[in-house]
């Protein structure tokens, strides 16, 4: 059960209230005027005006289900029908409409990818381009990869994402190394222009309470200088007793002093406890644990800072350069009891794991059109 308490764009009120008014109009058209042109015995028709679409950059793209627009393709906000690639496109729309609640359910209808390849896991996002796994060669977040220790990998929170791309195909080239398959690259939520407020409350199943926001717009009167922040805490439990708790805080900051340069800084502070293992096995006809949910845990955290600066020297030539520093600690143990039915009395294996990383990142653009 979700309840979402949102302060929407003035703008789509008045483009709804446009409609609206404009099919009430239509309706009340006298009938008399049609009954004069049956008389004379001509038919009017209602002109058929074809107008083409107003989206211009991927934030305006996010607010359909349809979306014109991809930013992984080539590396810049370019319409889909002019990129010459393969890339299936998850908007912000769509996932709030499908209702998902992590990165397995909005990939999951995308064409060419499968999903949840060893069941259900919640140390890993298993997505699988062609029959290949992007899970550690693969995840991209804003254009840069994320990571993977052993097991370690940085966990994206669906809430904080305004779409997902998936780019299908070597993209060694443009991204670096990556999977032959491709690409799954997460778009985070960033400053937009318009003032937004939304507050979000669920309750699920197994105990699980959320509560997250999203609030942003421009800082005071300034037109040249916006934020955004969103948060999210969560506690609850999924298959077998295992815990799916969550606490993070993003918050990004865009300045526009000209036309020409936008510079925008964000940040990541993620808190998630969930279990080192999801193993099962069957005994007399029940499924039960491999590890102890008593004794299992995995605790990650993790921190995101970075900066994306874009300048247009004109003429056709733009800079943008991405950069990030990311770190991440796991701790998590769990063990093995599969003999706790045939053989009660040997010890259980136990096994901890920990992993601590830190990764610099740091990506430059030049794109020039003649």
């Amino acid at each position: 059960m979700t309840f979402s308490f949102n302060q929407f764009y003035a703008r789509r009120h008045l483009l709804g209230s446009t409609v609206l008014v404009g099919a009430m109009a239509a309706a009340a058209m006298p009938i008399a005027a049609f009954a004069q042109d049956a008389a004379n015995g001509a038919t009017q028709l209602e002109p058929i005006i074809l107008r083409s679409s107003d989206i211009q950059t991927i934030s305006e793209d996010n607010d359909t289900i349809v979306p014109k627009r991809s930013i992984s393709a080539l590396k810049t906000d370019t319409p889909l029908v002019e990129t010459p690639r393969s890339v299936s496109v998850v908007t912000r729309k769509e996932m709030e409409q499908r209702a998902v609640t992590d990165m397995i359910q909005a990939t999951r209808y995308s064409s060419g990818v499968s999903t949840g390849g060893f069941g259900y896991d919640p140390r890993f996002d298993q997505i699988y381009i062609r029959g290949i796994e992007t899970t550690t060669s693969g995840d991209f977040r804003d254009g840069l990869r994320q990571p993977v220790m052993t097991y370690g990998t940085f966990t994206t929170e669906i809430y904080t994402l305004d779409r997902v791309e998936v780019l299908k195909g070597p993209v060694s080239v443009m991204y670096g190394a990556a999977s032959a398959a491709g690409i799954v690259n997460k778009i985070s939520k960033l400053p937009l222009q318009e003032t937004h407020h939304e507050v979000e409350l669920q309750y699920g199943t197994v105990g699980r309470k959320q509560a997250a926001f999203d609030f942003g717009g421009p800082i005071g009167e300034s037109n040249d200088a916006f934020y955004r922040l969103v948060g999210l805490a969560r506690q609850g439990e999924t298959n077998y007793d295992i815990q799916d708790d969550r606490y993070l805080l993003q918050p990004s900051f865009t300045w526009e002093p000209t036309d020409s340069t936008k510079f925008t800084i964000y940040g990541l502070a993620q808190n998630t406890e969930t279990a080192a293992s999801a193993w099962t096995f069957k005994n007399n006809g029940r499924i039960y644990l491999v590890s102890d949910p008593d004794y299992d845990y995995q605790k990650i955290r993790q921190y995101q800072l970075g900066y994306q600066l874009e300048h247009d020297f004109g003429n056709g030539l733009t800079f943008r350069q991405n950069a990030r520093v990311s770190d991440l600690d796991l701790k998590s143990r769990y063990l093995n009891r599969m003999a706790m039915f045939s053989a009660p009395a040997d010890p259980w294996l136990t096994t901890a794991v920990t992993d601590k990383m830190r990764a610099y990142q740091i990506d430059n653009q030049a794109p020039s059109q003649i």
